[in-house]
């Protein structure tokens, strides 16, 4: 809500002043910049937070900058600053040894290959809490699944063989919040394949959902409604998937914090959701207000996805067809 962002850009303000206060260098200032970053996250100011998480990793040790290079990156790329993004997970990747495929054709090979390793080895688990699994897989997990979202807004092949491996590696440790997030999202890239697949993705969904309803943890949960409605919108059942998105929304904005990536995605197969329903009314009313908070946050991505394609179609009820495309003009400037 607006209340909760402010609280946190006041948040933000406070760690900037302790800042200002102290001598720079040394741990306690590193503790302040990561506060100031987490504080900036939790507000949606997903750049800014990015900014100060690289700040945050100058001469830290090499666990803790591969830690907040990560964070850092994907602060850049779910806020459309793709650029930013790649660079900052190229250096991240780089250090752990794992390497994208450079071409296209060898990017598909991969995701094919990777696709057989989770088909072949199936869904099955021993759950483990997070104390008994090395750090250093813990990362590489999170990593993963980071570079997954990221690349799936510029590269959607890349990020579904990062999806699947993120899987794969969730799988193998046992951690089954870790678990309930893979499988959440690799049921919404399911969907995109259709019909066909459809079994497939209520297995996933039935999988992370019941993951998800056990644990009782907060992201997990909001994850697997975000993800339920998304697969309701991919398969044509527009009415559900908006209720899902009330309920995902319901969840991540009551009970989680730095969960920008999923309220915007959540929201999006809301409104497509609306647009395929034919609802034009309360798809307008909606954007109004997701449109101008994007706008406030310099959330990129969400400015693109909703001030382009959406809010043409939202215009066309109210004739305001060549404001619109001015205003998409503008966006894709940027």
């Amino acid at each position: 809500t607006a209340a909760e962002a402010l609280a946190f850009d006041r948040a933000a303000t406070l760690f900037r002043t302790a800042l200002e206060q102290r001598p720079p260098g040394g741990e306690p200032e590193r503790a302040l910049r990561v506060g100031l970053a987490d504080a900036l996250a939790n507000a949606g100011r997903c750049l800014e937070a990015a900014r100060e998480y690289q700040r945050a990793a100058v001469g830290a040790d090499d666990g803790q900058v591969l830690d907040l290079e990560r964070r850092a990156a994907f602060q850049y790329t779910v806020s459309g600053h793709a650029t930013e993004g790649r660079e900052a997970f190229g250096k991240v990747l780089g250090v752990m040894g794992i390497e994208p495929p450079s071409t296209p054709r060898r990017a598909l090979v991969h995701l094919l290959f990777n696709r057989g390793r989770l088909w072949l080895r199936g869904l099955s688990f021993t759950p483990r809490d997070p104390g008994q699994i090395p750090a250093a897989d813990l990362l590489r997990i999170d990593t993963l699944r980071n570079v997954a979202i990221g690349a799936s807004m510029f590269d959607p092949v890349i990020g579904r063989d990062f999806q699947t491996r993120s899987t794969i590696d969730s799988l193998r440790a046992g951690e089954p919040g870790r678990i309930a997030l893979a499988l959440a999202w690799e049921a919404v890239h399911s969907a995109c394949d259709g019909i066909p697949a459809r079994r497939q993705t209520a297995r996933y969904l039935s999988t992370a959902r019941a993951i998800a309803d056990r644990t009782g943890q907060a992201h997990a949960l909001g994850m697997a409604a975000m993800a339920e409605g998304g697969v309701a919108c991919l398969e044509g059942r527009f009415r559900e998937a908006v209720q899902r998105g009330d309920e995902a929304e319901k969840i991540l904005r009551e009970r989680c914090t730095g969960v920008t990536w999923e309220l915007d995605t959540t929201h999006n197969f809301a409104l497509w959701s609306l647009r395929f329903a034919g609802d034009l009314a309360p798809l307008r009313g909606r954007l109004t207000g997701l449109f101008q908070e994007a706008k406030v946050r310099g959330d990129l991505y969400a400015e693109a996805t909703r001030g382009t394609y959406i809010a043409m179609l939202a215009a066309l009820p109210s004739g305001e067809t060549e404001e619109a495309r001015e205003q998409m003009r503008q966006l894709m400037a940027h």
